[in-house]
């Protein structure tokens, strides 16, 4: 559909029918608009922006990624931004402020209304990261006197524009949140009685300074639209909404997905298309130089086993089996460990008895895998010639049992790694396949030829 959109946009535009782009704009959401012209080049982006309707204008421009917000406000007139930035939700209207450069940030603050801009400075000076960062300001709250009847009306009035009125807030006149009721409420109540007395008390709410992950977690464990965000002193000075509550949990999604693949997320990080190879090199490149660098020490145990390898080459062919089921192992092991924590199923605080558990499991898959392992090395080696005093069983043995404590041992450091981790405030999917495999490695290693010089005398 949105190519749909954007080509009659442009034949509109072509023609100069700028008012027939208004109306043929007014039937699709802003979304959709903003989909249909973001890959647009600037100018006719703003022409377009230009000749929609200012509230609508507004939204469209809160749709786009932060980069290209910024690449149209330097190409608007100021006068024309200003107004832009004052039909944008307030949330995303402080971001854009406060991506602006400076000079061009501080001469649209005059332009602004008053209100517009207190509540903008105020947004924009919230610690990144936190609730205060993430809530909007655009909420409707009524006072606890106000019959249902007065309430109504002045959701009526002042809802139009707001971000969500779905629940209203109830606030003294101090400001302090009182409580809350919801638009159904007030639709089914008798006009007569006093807000105070159908209100809701007992809410879920967070603070300014409190981790915008608490907020999120809170919407989705009581399945909330939006969850208030009040100041130390108790008094309402935004909300957080459920679209944004999501993106947080995208965010953090994507910075776990990151992290197993050891990307090293930056500050603003770019959709793939927008990112550079040069950019992408710098942000992969730190991980991957040093987990190499780390490898070379499985090269040094080779080396170091170097003989008994010659002596029994059959050995060689049982490495990738070793090394591809203890990493498997441990990534698998990892990855549930990293899933618990991030779902907050389980903290540090169960450490043994989660260590208990994965090593209880990974005995019971040594056990079967071992086995496996065994019957492989009997069947594909049958034909092997090997150096007088070796037997095909005694090595098959010997190949099993390696492959048995390496997979009790892997198990066991794919659980204890994010734990640690996650112990010393650090984000566990940072020690995730990559990392993982690399010490797995180094330890199978050490495992598969200790074993052999053990059991077979090499």
């Amino acid at each position: 559909m949105k190519n749909e959109i954007r080509e009659q946009l442009l034949s509109l535009l072509e023609e100069g029918r700028l008012k027939a782009i208004e109306e043929y704009c007014n039937e699709f959401s802003s979304s959709d608009i903003a989909d249909a012209i973001a890959e647009l080049d600037p100018e006719t982006m703003v022409k377009i922006l230009r000749a929609i309707e200012i509230h609508q204008s507004g939204e469209v421009m809160g749709y786009l990624d932060l980069d290209t917000q910024v690449e149209l406000a330097e190409k608007l007139k100021k006068e024309d931004l200003a107004s832009l930035i004052s039909h944008m939700l307030s949330d995303e209207g402080a971001d854009l402020i406060n991506e602006l450069p400076e000079p061009l940030s501080n001469s649209l603050m005059p332009l602004l209304a008053k209100a517009k801009r207190e509540q903008l400075k105020s947004l924009a000076e919230q610690e990144e990261g936190t609730c205060g960062a993430l809530m909007s300001a655009d909420y409707v709250t009524v006072g606890p006197n106000m019959t249902i009847a007065q309430a109504t009306e002045k959701v009526r009035l002042d809802g139009p524009h707001k971000e969500t009125i779905y629940y209203i807030y109830v606030v003294d006149g101090s400001n302090r949140l009182l409580g809350m009721i919801s638009l159904r409420n007030l639709i089914v109540n008798d006009p007569r009685k006093k807000v105070s007395d159908v209100m809701f008390e007992d809410l879920e709410m967070v603070k300014t300074a409190d981790p915008q992950e608490k907020a999120a977690e809170t919407i989705q464990k009581y399945d909330l639209i939006a969850i208030p965000v009040i100041n130390d002193r108790g008094q309402l000075v935004g909300v957080i909404t459920h679209d944004d509550a999501a993106d947080v949990i995208t965010e953090e999604q994507t910075e776990d997905i990151l992290g197993m693949g050891k990307i090293v997320p930056t500050a603003g990080e770019m959709a793939y298309l927008k990112s550079s190879p040069f950019q992408n090199f710098l942000k992969r490149i730190p991980w991957v130089a040093s987990l190499a660098t780390l490898g070379l020490i499985s090269g040094t145990i080779l080396h170091t086993f170097q003989d008994s390898l010659s002596k029994l080459i059959i050995l060689a062919l049982y490495m990738p089996m070793l090394a591809d089921t203890g990493g498997n192992c441990g990534t698998q092991s990892s990855t549930v460990i990293i899933r618990a924590l991030a779902l907050k199923e389980i903290t540090p605080k169960h450490f043994f008895r989660i260590i208990g558990k994965e090593f209880a499991t990974g005995i019971m898959m040594s056990v079967l895998l071992g086995l496996l392992a065994f019957l492989k090395v009997i069947l594909l080696s049958s034909g092997e010639a090997l150096p007088a005093g070796f037997t095909l069983i005694n090595v098959g043995i010997m190949i099993s049992l390696a492959l048995s404590i390496q997979v009790v041992t892997s198990t066991v450091v794919g659980a204890t790694l994010p734990l640690v981790v996650s112990a010393i405030k650090l984000d566990p999917a940072l020690i995730a396949s990559p990392a993982l495999t690399t010490i797995v490695d180094m330890s199978g290693l050490l495992i598969y030829f200790s074993l052999a010089k053990l059991l077979l005398g090499l």
